[in-house]
């Protein structure tokens, strides 16, 4: 990635500059070091027309709502909420993809609140079922197995171990070969939920990625409520 982001500060490039850098900060969470993810959007300034929301912007999102759900912020959500709106209001949901993955975002960090905040659990909880359909809808391997994750934690949170056990198993069998790393999230929490060796075998999958801290890393791919049954 480094050497892209070299070559288009050398041609002044400040599209695919920002692009790079926004884009793959993620990079930093799998490193557990979020603080330097928040620095990658001070990089570089996108200045664009005034009103408008680009992919610039969606990628600044992501960075932001992920470090909040790496970071068990139960306030991302509302604080994001009016940058959701204009990603909403923009174009880019037309794209299949970030119309998909927007929704992942949204439903993940309606998840870290309904586990963070009680008084807001059902009116969150709503939310993510309503994103998990939307995903649904898209009648493509990815967004399927993305939706099993939203259920999964949505069962999780709902007291329903076994249905999210369920849930989890199904999204590991779709997103195998397709999205390795919610692949080793839903295994993650397969373990965590059903005990034996999976949760072993989650970890193993997740530190092969390069992850070193699995359960915050499982917390930002596949949110919910884990604790002892």
């Amino acid at each position: 990635m480094l050497e892209y982001v070299r070559d288009a500060v050398a041609r002044s490039d400040l599209f695919s500059e920002v692009s790079f850098v926004r884009g793959c900060a993620f990079r930093h969470l799998v490193a557990d070091a979020p603080e330097r993810a928040l620095e990658d959007l001070e990089q570089k300034v996108w200045p664009p027309p005034r009103g408008h929301f680009h992919h610039q912007h969606w990628y600044s999102l992501c960075v932001r709502a992920e470090v909040a759900l790496y970071g068990g912020e139960p306030t991302g959500r509302a604080f994001l909420a009016d940058e959701f709106l204009a990603l909403r209001r923009s174009v880019l949901p037309r794209i299949q993809v970030v119309r998909a993955e927007s929704n992942w975002l949204w439903g993940r960090l309606c998840l870290l609140e309904a586990v963070s905040t009680p008084h807001r659990r059902a009116a969150a909880l709503r939310e993510v079922r309503k994103m998990a359909r939307a995903l649904e809808v898209e009648r493509v391997p990815y967004a399927a197995g993305l939706s099993l994750l939203l259920r999964g934690g949505h069962d999780s949170v709902a007291g329903d171990r076994a249905g999210a056990a369920q849930h989890f198993l199904r999204a590991r069998t779709t997103l195998q070969g397709l999205m390795g790393l919610c692949a080793a999230a839903a295994t993650y929490r397969l373990g965590q939920l059903s005990g034996g060796t999976l949760l072993a075998e989650g970890e193993a999958m997740l530190g092969a990625l390069g992850v070193r801290q699995p359960a915050r890393i499982a917390d930002v791919v596949a949110p919910g409520a884990f604790g002892a049954g």
